[in-house]
């Protein structure tokens, strides 16, 4: 086993040439804005909390859309949420209009408005409200604000690596169509549930590559470059961090 600190030396070492050679555009992923009792994955960040998160992203640096041109001038970030909670909608959203920055909400299409809870919430039956998913309506008034950008993240979130590749096109492509069908647009981007470097392959790639996907978002630490795979974009995840350990985690992710 490798030492933690050896490997942040290994990543300073392998990535600070890259951000020397050019700007990193570095993904943000968030899941939740909801004060959670329990919150065992730490998927929720408080709506004081996120609120500080975007103003210092606001005040310091470009933040910039999945979906957008990235020019790589200088150090950018962008803000996406997987899954598809309800809280997105109604604690994320105001925050984001409040400091005018744009946003990606991945959602997984086969549990909008659905009566159980997500698997890792404890699949309730009825969900407790505090776990809710979108509703086929608020996924409409998402797709229609312009600060949003709304993308796939599969039809039932599966480890897509597990699966035949027949399946893995099932759930990536009927999972997208699904969601373009409930808001009435065509959408351009997806991520991979999950999303590590052993929970979706080269067959996952090319499929959303074949697919026409502008990008795809990874789950693992990186910066994106130019020269990154689109189908493959790494993105560190948010937890529910002060305004001071946000800050501090925001120079560690140009390196790390």
């Amino acid at each position: 086993m490798i030492p933690k600190k050896i490997r942040r030396l290994f990543q300073v070492g392998r990535n600070f040439p890259g951000n020397l050679l050019q700007a990193p555009v570095i993904v943000l992923c968030y899941h939740r804005v909801a004060r959670l009792e329990h919150d065992p994955h730490q998927l929720a960040v408080s709506p004081e909390n996120f609120q500080e998160q975007m103003k210092f992203l606001r005040d310091n640096f470009p933040v910039l859309r999945f979906d957008g041109e990235w020019f790589f001038k200088e150090c950018s970030f962008v803000i996406t949420f997987d899954d598809g909670y309800a809280d997105n909608l109604h604690e994320a959203l105001p925050v984001l209009h409040e400091m005018g920055l744009p946003a990606t909400i991945f959602v997984s299409s086969g549990f909008v408005g659905g009566a159980r809870a997500f698997p890792w919430d404890g699949n309730d039956v009825p969900a407790r409200p505090e776990h809710r998913q979108l509703s086929a309506d608020e996924l409409r008034q998402l797709a229609g604000d312009p600060l949003v950008t709304l993308g796939s993240h599969t039809l039932t979130h599966p480890r897509l690596s597990e699966l035949a590749p027949a399946e893995q096109e099932r759930e990536i492509l009927a999972g997208h169509r699904t969601l373009e069908e409930v808001v009435g647009k065509k959408l351009a981007v997806m991520s991979y549930p999950f999303g590590n470097h052993g929970d979706f392959d080269r067959n996952c790639r090319e499929i959303c590559r074949q697919a026409g996907f502008m990008r795809a978002a990874a789950n693992y630490p990186g910066q994106a470059h130019s020269w990154t795979d689109p189908m493959a974009v790494p993105r560190h995840v948010i937890r529910d961090y002060g305004a001071r350990e946000f800050r501090e985690r925001l120079f560690r992710f140009r390196f790390l």
